[in-house]
């Protein structure tokens, strides 16, 4: 290394003289520039070992992290280079290779406290920021740049939950449904026999609205709680009423006697579509405006009966189309039951699981469209011979509800979701807001809780 120094030193001295020999056959006086600038950075493909459960057993694997996906910039007003988009987490800058192109060959960086000559093929530690300067053309080292070489300090994939303290009225309510409409979660709860209404902003939760009963004569069904276009709709004794905002419901005259609410779309070119079963439970009546009802096809034997919980997302390969999904128990399978259909189909179709894929019958289940995925959860259940313990774990599907698998790490829930599972006697609610948060709101408890993959709350 003192050699590199020494050739630095020695054509830095050459210049010097060179410059100084020119000037004297010149007339008048020149200056050479005292700053020189680095004016491309960037690192070459890092290597990173890790270590994986596989089968049960810890494996060791590489991950390589192709330097050139994660440009730098350089900020030459204050001096700094950095990469706007973090490397992935968990990934090692110990011996990072670089890149750089400057206004004079010569570069130097601190290592150890001491400046060191920069190669192309020198791997430099960069879990610190490291000082990088050139030398100028006049023999003297310009403005040191400050490198930063950023990781992921955080496991993009990992599920954090935090709690909020609330005033939410779970202690004065029992069975409970909750739904997104207009930025806010509107929780619709049973109360000495009524159904009751509390609501809060998605960018709040902690301040939520007096339980209000919902002015309907006749006896409404939380579970029928759904949000579609811009009304809010409940089903109360066969009747279909409508709400702008949860407090003012009026009945839909034109709706035919109905038992349940079963899923809908609502797309952002007006296409829309609300299935519904009819009071005798035997046909499915369907509407696209709220107002015109038709009776469509007789419902499967097949067909979830109890339990119903429904998605609805637009395609990836295509946005113009919506898919339906639901699930739910039904008394002939030993498994929760899954149907799905598509916009542009006019029938529902059963995902049947294949062989041992399937998602165990859980009590009081919940479904979600989730990163990019359907995710399912509940209270206890029994798989084969093996008995699930409530709020256990996240089960995932990656095709439509077709076979499931049990997320076995980075999305999970927290240890204290069994206990209040049973405090709560199994009453529960959920809901997925626009920033990607999933809410749960328990009985018998005013603390609410968020949970999000730390990925889907990057900005973008």
């Amino acid at each position: 290394m003192k050699l590199k120094f020494l050739s630095v030193f020695t054509s830095l001295c050459i210049m010097a003289v060179t410059f100084s020999s020119c000037l004297h056959g010149d007339e008048g006086d020149h200056e050479y520039p005292s700053d020189a600038s680095i004016t491309a950075f960037s690192i070459g493909n890092i290597k990173t070992r890790y270590t994986q459960k596989i089968n049960g057993k810890d494996s060791v694997l590489t991950a390589t992290v192709i330097g050139k996906n994660y440009p730098f910039v350089i900020d030459q007003l204050s001096h700094l280079i950095y990469n706007l988009d973090s490397l992935p987490y968990g990934t090692s800058v110990s011996r990072v290779v670089t890149s750089i192109t400057s206004d004079t060959n010569y570069i130097v960086y601190t290592k150890n406290d001491k400046d060191t000559v920069w190669t192309s093929t020198d791997s430099i530690n960069f879990e610190s920021p490291v000082m990088f300067k050139v030398a100028a053309y006049n023999g003297t080292y310009g403005t040191p740049y400050r490198v930063s070489v950023n990781v992921h300090q955080v496991n993009p994939e990992q599920m954090v939950w935090s709690r909020l303290a609330s005033n939410f009225p779970g202690n004065e309510i029992n069975a409970q449904k909750a739904v997104l409409f207009n930025h806010r979660i509107y929780v619709f709860a049973e109360k000495d026999k009524q159904v009751e209404v509390t609501s809060t902003s998605v960018s709040d939760g902690l301040s939520w609205t007096d339980l209000q009963a919902v002015g309907i004569p006749e006896k409404a069904d939380y579970r029928s709680a759904m949000a579609w276009g811009n009304k809010l709709y409940l089903v109360a004794e066969g009747n279909l009423y409508a709400s702008p905002d949860g407090s003012t419901w009026n009945a839909v005259g034109t709706a035919p006697a109905l038992s349940q609410l079963v899923a809908n779309y609502d797309a952002s070119d007006d296409r829309k579509l609300m299935v519904a079963i009819d009071r005798a439970g035997t046909t499915f009546v369907e509407s696209k405006d709220g107002s015109t009802w038709n009776e469509t096809t007789s419902i499967p034997d097949d067909f979830p009966k109890e339990g119903l919980s429904y998605t609805s997302y637009p395609l990836q390969t295509n946005k113009n189309i919506r898919r339906m999904i639901v699930m739910g128990k039904n008394t002939d399978k030993n498994y929760t039951v899954t149907w799905s259909r598509l916009s542009t189909e006019s029938t529902w179709g059963d995902n049947i699981p294949n062989h041992k894929d399937y998602c165990p019958r859980l009590e009081n289940m919940g479904m979600i469209y989730y990163n990019d995925s359907i995710y399912a959860f509940g209270g206890n259940g029994v798989k084969d011979t093996l008995q699930i313990a409530a709020f256990n774990n996240f089960y995932v599907s990656k095709n439509q509800g077709i076979d499931w698998k049990v997320v076995k790490e980075n999305v999970c829930f927290p240890d204290e979701f069994n206990a209040f599972y049973a405090a709560a006697n199994g009453n529960y609610s959920y809901a997925v807001d626009p920033n990607n948060y999933l809410w749960i709101m328990w009985s018998n408890r005013q603390d609410i809780w968020r949970g999000r993959i730390n990925r889907l709350g990057f900005q973008k």
